[in-house]
């Protein structure tokens, strides 16, 4: 460490002459290199070798994360909007239009919206509509964004504390997107200072026309706030249990010999438990395995149509008589199914029992924490009136919740929803923490833990951070799509489990993994990644897996079964669906391409496994080509899916249940809405629910799926081979499809032989789907922008 220091200190020297020296040619300034982990570090020298694991891959990750968006900071504008990181800003939309456009969109308090016209390339962009880590950036000057704004004080009215005149400008001037029509090319935008005083810097800035709205602008994202913190705080208020201990092949991959030795003033926790000896935890009765589960599942069932299968329901018995387990949930098994009855049977379990217990349902994403919640709501009536359920969710989404209860039941359901306000925590904490009369059901996902059990929060000093409630919150704790949710995120769902309580992990090892910017340490991966393979591979822990695919045709599950899932039997036949034959709006792409065979083969009932592949030597993240193509299959379906009800409600149906298009990058999706906006005017927000990345997409299912891959580029599929040819991306992309599964892929990218041996073994998923199991080539030609193009067709034929 002190070798380390000192490299750092003379990296530091360096750049300093550096400056010096060329003060004249350069342009902003630079970050002092911190010295900031070499403190944690210090912090952290007594806590287990896992601990520091788990903060410095964290740390790393985000640092490097960091590093990359600061980077960005100094490349060219146009540039980066090529590579879709930016939206520039050409002109602001002013007086009547600027009214009209606003009045038309539904916004009315339009005093601080800024409002802009952007070109076509800025609105093919893959920042979200919705984003609000922006940075907003003078077009001409891009070195204004890495200035201080102690530089620009000379020019400015007014005493600015030193916290202000040290900030950078890029995380000063920031601003969230309001509304943006990708059709049309308007921008709303509005600033979002989080504090007094950073406004005020703000409008002087503005006064005194350094950044003159009315010039050549643009945004791109920059950092959120840093999540490694909160795992420091997480490992400090573990401290080192006398359980604590590090595998041989971690202190080997870390080069270190021992350990550190567990102490008795450490605190005896669940969290600890878990972490170093979930491997006989899981053998361990809970004290509900001594109550009547029988009676409870009983009542749960009893009005089911369709009953809980023989390993549905002892995945149920089993997490309720266990401290710890493990549901595998395989494609269209009914995972979330399956969670909602245990749930329901638990809540029957404690009233009938009159215990007052305090229940965390938790996931790493917020839409699988949504769809969880509403199907665990579905199965309730009025015998949980007096179960206290409580939401915590941002104060930027919109009321998701209070939608579908709305529409959902005539009963009242005792509901309070905590938009993550810090003024909120104390009360709702002394709640948990104090027994009380009712059972109360927590809903959050992994993110907003973290602001939760921040004792400190609410004073704003976050430097200050208080995790001292460990054990205190959770009797029972439920972790839905946990392969997603590294080992250090999972650390905030551990935290605030009591001592006696329960943990109930679902995942499946074989989906999406975490997202990581840096590789993890050599035959360690397991000690940093998913938190499910943490479990499974750490400690051997059994999970119980759902054998019954109940949502995919046999043809589709026959696919599914080669990629890891050799138990996996099929519940469905054949497709069936009946086809339309009058078009009932218009197909403005199927003239384009003047192919209807194409188009007809590929929505044929009997034709359910297929991929199109076509020549493409240019395209990074987006093709037009391919996005035109997939636009017309999409709107072929539209008007062949049609069976006779109210437009209305179709539209609604067809976007959430019928069609479903998975793209790996975010450029592609908004080429492919941006086509069908037109068409569908009044859509905007069901197709980009629809259309969608493969992270967006896990917990989803659609009758039909899409997935078109967009890239082309030699180049750019090297650099990325493993992300665009991973088994699990392919895995969730195609077991998403319930009666048809389309893949749409350049030739360049399925004949890519990977250089990583790791990743040729994972790009047989999709090769062999391509070409093995796609057993029947058609060969069509399509007229494109007047050229002829090549296409063809594969098609599964049973043997």
């Amino acid at each position: 460490m002190l070798t380390a220091k000192s490299q750092v200190d003379a990296l530091q020297m360096i750049a300093v002459q550096f400056t010096k020296d060329f003060k004249q040619l350069i342009k902003g300034e630079a970050n002092k290199i911190s010295f900031e982990i070499f403190k944690d570090f210090e912090g952290i020298k007594t806590l287990p070798v896992d601990s520091k694991l788990w903060y410095l891959h964290h740390r790393l990750n985000e640092e490097y994360s960091f590093l990359s968006n600061e980077l960005d900071l100094f490349k060219n504008v146009d540039d980066m909007e090529a590579n879709y990181k930016a939206i520039i800003l050409e002109k602001q939309m002013l007086n009547d239009e600027r009214e009209k456009w606003l009045d038309s969109i539904g916004i009315y308090n339009i005093g601080s919206v800024l409002t802009y016209y952007v070109g076509e390339d800025s609105c093919n962009t893959k920042i979200k509509d919705n984003s609000s880590s922006l940075s907003l950036g003078i077009y001409n000057d891009i070195s204004f964004l890495n200035k201080k704004f102690s530089a620009l004080c000379d020019y400015l009215h007014g005493d600015f504390e030193w916290f202000i005149k040290n900030m950078k400008i890029h995380n000063m001037i920031q601003v969230k997107i309001v509304n943006f029509d990708r059709v049309k090319g308007f921008i709303a935008i509005k600033f979002t200072a989080y504090s007094e005083k950073i406004a005020d810097a703000l409008q002087e800035l503005i006064k005194a026309n350094i950044l003159n709205l009315n010039e050549k602008l643009y945004i791109l994202e920059i950092n959120a706030f840093p999540g490694s913190y909160h795992t420091l705080q997480y490992i400090k208020a573990i401290k080192t249990p006398l359980i604590s201990h590090a595998e041989d092949k971690t202190l080997r991959a870390l080069g270190l010999t021992s350990d550190k030795k567990g102490t008795k003033s450490s605190p005896d926790t669940m969290a600890a438990d878990i972490l170093w000896n979930a491997g006989s935890l899981q053998k361990e009765n809970s004290y509900l395995s001594t109550l009547n589960i029988d009676i409870a599942y009983k009542i749960a069932t009893d009005s089911l149509d369709n009953k809980p299968n023989e390993k549905q329901e002892e995945a149920i018995y089993t997490t309720l008589n266990k401290k710890l387990s493990i549901i595998w949930g395989p494609p269209g098994t009914g995972k979330t199914n399956t969670a909602s009855i245990l749930i329901k049977t638990l809540l029957l379990l404690l009233q009938n029992n009159n215990l007052q217990k305090n229940i965390l349902l938790t996931a790493f994403t917020y839409q699988a924490c949504i769809e969880l919640f509403e199907k665990i709501y579905s199965r309730l009536d009025a015998r949980f009136e007096d179960i206290e359920f409580i939401v915590i969710k941002s104060k930027n989404r919109k009321e998701e919740f209070e939608d579908f209860i709305t529409r959902s039941h005539s009963w009242k359901i005792n509901l309070r929803i905590i938009n993550d306000r810090k003024e909120e925590y104390p009360s709702f904490r002394d709640i948990l923490r104090t027994n009380s009369s009712k059972i109360k059901v927590v809903i959050a996902p992994v993110a907003a833990l973290n602001g939760f059990y921040n004792e400190n929060l609410e004073s704003g000093a976050p430097k200050k951070c208080q995790y001292k409630s460990i054990g205190k919150f959770f009797d029972f704790v439920l972790l839905d799509e946990a392969s997603q949710c590294d080992v250090a995120k999972a650390l905030g769902v551990l935290y605030g489990l009591k001592k006696e309580g329960q943990l109930v992990v679902l995942g499946d090892h074989l989906q999406m993994p975490p997202i990581h910017q840096v590789e993890p340490p050599l035959n360690i991966e397991h000690n940093v990644g998913s938190f499910l393979n943490y479990l499974r591979e750490r400690h051997h822990v059994n999970p119980i897996m759902l054998n019954i695919n109940y949502r995919s045709t046999k043809k589709i599950v026959d696919y599914i079964k080669t990629l890891g899932y050799d138990n996996l039997q099929s519940s469905k036949g054949k497709a069936k669906f009946n086809i339309n034959h009058e078009d009932i709006i218009k197909n403005i792409y199927k003239d384009s391409l003047s192919n209807d065979d194409l188009l007809s083969n590929i929505i044929e009932v009997n034709n359910e496994v297929m991929s199109l592949t076509h020549y493409d030597d240019l395209s990074s993240q987006a093709n037009p080509f391919e996005a035109e193509i997939v636009a017309a299959i999409i709107i072929e379906a539209y008007n062949k899916f049609y069976d006779g009800t109210n437009i209305t409600e179709y539209d609604k149906l067809f976007w959430e249940k019928e069609l479903g298009v998975v793209t790996p990058h975010k450029a592609q999706k908004v080429m492919i809405s941006k086509l069908l906006y037109g068409t569908f005017p009044n859509s905007k927000r069901y197709i980009d629910n629809a259309i969608d990345t493969v992270e967006r997409f896990q917990g989803s299912q659609r009758k039909f799926i899409i997935i078109s891959f967009g890239v082309g580029d030699p180049d750019i599929i090297s650099q990325e081979e493993d992300f665009l040819l991973n088994l699990n991306r392919t895995n969730v992309a195609i077991s998403r499809a319930e009666e048809k599964v389309l893949v749409v892929i350049s030739d360049k990218l399925i004949h890519h032989l990977p250089e990583d041996k790791e990743v040729m073994k994972t790009a047989k998923a999709i090769k062999s789907y391509v070409h093995q199991y796609c057993n029947t080539v058609h060969t069509y030609g399509i007229t494109y922008e007047g050229n002829q193009k090549s296409i063809n067709l594969r098609i599964h034929k049973s043997k």
